[in-house]
């Protein structure tokens, strides 16, 4: 009987002897899945699914703080059950004059070995899905986030439309050349000035899932930068990277680097990917504006704000 059981489990694969904990949310319609798994050395990676094909495949999530690492030796603490929010507002330009729409929403929480906690919150609608991190503590002092290794890994088939993201210079980084069509490991052009990377949005087609993905942020505040994505993109794997540490206002100087610091609990941007089965139903999206938060202003009132400059009257009351 030993040696019988012995040779079973032999021939089972490696992915049922040591399967790797795996959290997933489904869109309300149930085409959009994100997956969230905890590797073997306490690693966070995600991959993101439309109608049962991957779009983006295994890639990593993590952040290093100045005084923690939430990139390995992670531990899962609990999940969330999935829940409904809705989204109820007008826009002021673009597609649709008003969006009601439900996104489900999940939170998952990590720790540290030395106890400092991640939270992970996962957001996905019937236009595509979405994450980002947050520390839930409470800190009076400053905290430092030193690299965000957050990447987008797409099937070397596929095919981008991006925009050179530019050396800082008197009128760069201005988001203002042209959208390249690139395949993954291309390096960005030299076109209008010298490239370090590329832009938000980012679109791509991944043809073996027939879908389009709009690979951008939403939420960024004051306590964060703007980020875009770094130059090396081999394997098709393109990461999150920050601002140069000589980008500033024309003849002004930074007291301080580029890294984003905030005191704790910060709330972090979110990382978005628009998905569509056509380009078109990726322009009339507007998940961006669904996960922005509310912000009152006393003259339009109670609204939504988006950091494309897109304002919009909330009218869901929270």
């Amino acid at each position: 009987m030993k040696i019988l059981l012995v040779t079973f489990l032999a021939l089972l694969p490696g992915s049922v002897l040591a399967a790797t904990p795996l959290w997933s949310l489904a869109s309300p319609d149930g085409r959009c899945v994100i997956s969230v798994s905890l590797g073997k050395a306490g690693e966070l990676g995600y991959q993101v699914e439309r109608e049962g094909k991957p779009v983006i495949l295994d890639s990593p999530l993590g952040l290093r703080r100045d005084d923690a690492a939430f990139d390995h030796a992670l531990q899962f603490v609990g999940a969330g059950e999935p829940e409904n929010r809705r989204e109820t507002y007008d826009l002021f330009a673009g597609g649709a004059s008003h969006v009601d729409h439900t996104l489900k929403r999940r939170t998952l929480v990590f720790r540290t070995a030395g106890g400092a906690r991640l939270v992970l919150d996962l957001a996905a609608s019937d236009e595509g899905v979405a994450f980002r991190y947050r520390f839930p503590e409470s800190n009076p002092g400053l905290r430092v986030l030193q690299t965000e290794l957050t990447a987008f890994t797409v099937s070397t088939t596929a095919r981008g439309w991006l925009q050179p993201y530019h050396a800082a210079g008197d009128y760069t980084p201005a988001y203002e050349d042209f959208f390249f069509h690139v395949a993954p490991g291309d390096p960005p052009p030299q076109s209008r000035g010298k490239p370090l990377g590329w832009c938000f949005p980012a679109l791509f087609h991944i043809p073996e899932a027939a879908t389009w993905v709009l690979v951008t942020e939403s939420g960024t505040d004051s306590s964060f930068c703007g980020c875009h994505l770094g130059p090396d993109s081999q394997g098709g794997t393109y990461r999150i990277a920050f601002p140069a540490a000589n980008e500033a206002t024309k003849r002004q100087t930074n007291s301080v680097g580029p890294e984003p610091r905030s005191k704790l609990p910060w709330t972090m941007p979110w990382r978005v990917l628009v998905l569509g089965k056509s380009a078109g139903e990726i322009a009339t999206s507007t998940l961006v504006t669904d996960l922005e938060p509310v912000i009152n202003f006393n003259y339009f009132g109670s609204e939504k704000h988006c950091e494309n400059c897109l304002y919009i009257v909330n009218t869901s009351g929270h």
